[in-house]
């Protein structure tokens, strides 16, 4: 990807792909130094605002990896993975109630969408509410069936 750069200097994917491969070496700071100059190219890239806050997620800055969440969805609402990383964030910081009031405000913001329903599912299901995430979840499948990890969450919750 460092190839790509130099050859493009303007080739966006190649930043936020180097920023993963970063990431995944563990080479954090790294990871944020890339993709912010990825996002001096082009400012309104969800993906990038994606894996800006995966990276301050692991670096256990949770308000700023919560800023960039929220960033990416504003940029793109029918984006998916930034509402899971949001779900995800309050689930590790063992905040699921937060969790369930921000998905009831985009869900009110954005309408009934299957990834809402699948973030509350964590959410209730984090919270001890195993009846309330099975329902999250049927509804997350019902609403999108061709999806296989709201299938899979599903069933695997109905095993336990």
């Amino acid at each position: 990807f460092n190839r790509a750069i130099t050859l493009n200097p303007a080739l966006v994917e190649a930043y936020n792909n180097l920023g993963v491969v970063y990431c995944n070496i563990g080479e954090i700071d790294k990871s944020i130094e890339v993709l912010k100059k990825g996002l001096d190219i082009m400012s309104d890239s969800p993906r990038l605002y994606l894996n800006l806050a995966l990276n301050y997620s692991i670096k256990g800055d949770y308000e700023t990896a919560l800023t960039h969440y929220i960033k990416a969805i504003s940029i793109n609402p029918a984006f998916n993975p930034p509402y899971i990383g949001i779900a995800q964030l309050f689930i590790v910081r063992n905040q699921p109630d937060v969790a369930i009031d921000f998905f009831h405000k985009i869900e009110e913001r954005f309408g009934k969408r299957a990834v809402i329903h699948f973030c509350l599912g964590m959410a209730y299901q984090a919270k001890g509410l195993k009846e309330d995430a099975k329902k999250a979840y049927l509804k997350a499948y019902e609403t999108e069936p061709e999806s296989k990890e709201f299938r899979d969450k599903l069933y695997s919750l109905k095993a336990n």
